[in-house]
């Protein structure tokens, strides 16, 4: 039996602060080597999602900083997601990554809890912190980041704000400097503001990650509140 899912993309267009150069998200592989994760450990992180599946194509952003055994890291997110929820069999999700203490974890799936959005998105669990505190000292890189599970087709993202150590943000940390100085992104990643629709946590700029392409803006908006937005329906046919 076929099923056909009609998925409606609003874009955002003065929404978008600071777009990274690249546009559409990448391959799962593509991701893993950019964060420096084995091959195939994505695959593997999206098996440990209820009913498991497969990792697609997303997009992620990185930093680096020194740590101490003992210090603390926390960040603020926000998963969205135009996926029905719950979802099984295309259960997009979003992770974070520490390579000093071999940490890689999913933030949130399509199971996860969510209310309406106000933004772009249909739906999102709202911003919650993750916490982490650090086994060994060294110089840490930090990844976060938002996969499509099985597909390619219907788009989730992630909201990213506050990164901080023992309370205090990092460089750049709250994205307050409108753009990605001091990170590194892969796939599409851009700044936005609060013409988003949601978030920042706090201040007035957050990144943005999403499974498909952040438009390029018409102009530079500090806190834009128009939005431009079409519509397209797709098709997606999967056997089930």
């Amino acid at each position: 039996m076929n099923r056909t899912v009609f998925a409606v993309s609003l874009v955002a267009t003065l929404c978008v602060v600071s777009p990274a150069s690249a546009q559409f998200a990448v391959p799962d592989t593509d991701i893993e080597a950019f964060l420096g994760l084995p091959a195939g450990s994505l695959d593997v992180l999206s098996a440990t999602t209820p009913a498991g599946g497969t990792a697609t194509s997303g997009s992620a952003l990185k930093t680096s900083f020194d740590v101490f055994a003992g210090d603390t890291l926390d960040v603020d997110v926000n998963f969205l997601t135009d996926e029905s929820t719950p979802e099984l069999e295309f259960n997009d999700f979003a992770f974070l990554s520490i390579l000093v203490d071999g940490v890689l974890d999913v933030l949130a799936d399509t199971n996860s809890s969510f209310v309406v959005s106000p933004s772009l998105f249909d739906q999102e669990t709202g911003f919650f912190s993750y916490s982490h505190t650090f086994l060994t000292d060294g110089t840490v890189e930090l990844g976060l980041g938002v996969l499509d599970e099985s597909d390619q087709v219907v788009d989730s993202g992630l909201l990213v704000d506050n990164i901080a150590l023992n309370g205090t943000l990092i460089s750049n940390g709250g994205f307050e400097s409108g753009d990605f100085t001091d990170f590194d992104t892969i796939g599409s990643a851009a700044i936005v503001d609060t013409g988003f629709g949601t978030g920042p946590a706090t201040g007035a700029f957050n990144a943005l990650l999403s499974t498909e392409g952040v438009p390029e803006p018409s102009a530079i908006l500090s806190l834009g509140v128009v939005l431009c937005s079409c519509v397209a329906c797709r098709n997606r046919y999967e056997a089930v």
